[in-house]
């Protein structure tokens, strides 16, 4: 192991966390279960296929989050074709 290596720990569980990432599944798989209930797509197999991805997840790059329509401003048509509309927003966090 390289001696410069830093190792990086979980603030809240103080589980050693990949070098790269900082993710803890662990504790993200706990906070994902506890906010199941705030939220949903309005179709429950979207639901449960979100979820899965969150229960699944090894980094922070590896699951689906239900973002509401209403978190979204300035939201603009910017292409139409014969597979739909796209359309380009600001997601206000």
């Amino acid at each position: 192991m390289n001696s410069n290596s830093k190792h990086y720990y979980c603030p809240e569980c103080d589980q050693q966390l990949n070098d790269n990432s900082r993710w803890c599944k662990s504790c993200q798989q706990r906070h994902f279960e506890e906010n199941f209930d705030n939220w949903t797509s309005g179709d429950n197999d979207i639901d449960e296929f979100i979820k899965e991805t969150q229960m699944k997840a090894d980094d922070a790059d590896q699951y689906l989050e239900w973002i509401p329509f209403s978190a979204f401003i300035n939201v603009t048509k910017s292409d139409i074709s014969e597979a739909g509309s796209l359309f380009t927003a600001n997601w206000v966090r």
